[in-house]
């Protein structure tokens, strides 16, 4: 009977010492801030031509897998996706951990109509500003 005690004993003992293991809710919450993190980097790092500068950047998700990073275009729009393939490391199911990021290309005659609004724009107020001193 003390010996079977002794066992259940050190039993619990190992189990207070070591954890009953990690909560998979910490890998997740990790992944989601790293795939967000990822994605916001990425995001931001738009070419002149208006699209996305695509990146080779990887990482390792919590679980040791590699993140996923894809652009897709279509017609006048990008779409940026970092994706974790989740604890099962399977791609494309329920628990896969994803960023999305859609951005418009704006043509060069968009571009042009912008710059050239920019600098009317700032020659008004240039004017404006040279009439009130010439009227003090």
């Amino acid at each position: 009977m003390s010996r079977h005690l002794m066992m259940v004993a050190c039993g619990l003992l190992g189990v207070v010492l070591l954890g009953c293991g990690e909560d998979p809710r910490v890998k997740r919450n990790q992944a989601q801030s790293q795939v967000n993190v990822l994605g916001e980097k990425l995001s931001d790092d738009i070419g002149p031509d208006g699209w996305f500068v695509q990146s080779k950047e990887t990482e390792k998700d919590p679980w040791g897998n590699d993140l996923v990073v894809k652009y897709d275009r279509k017609d006048k729009t990008e779409l940026l996706t970092v994706r974790s393939h989740g604890p099962d490391g399977l791609p494309l199911n329920s628990d896969d951990i994803v960023y999305r990021f859609q951005v418009s290309q704006r043509t060069a005659v968009e571009k042009a109509v912008e710059k050239g609004a920019a600098s009317g724009a700032r020659g008004i107020v240039k004017g404006i500003i040279e009439g009130v001193r010439e009227n003090k």
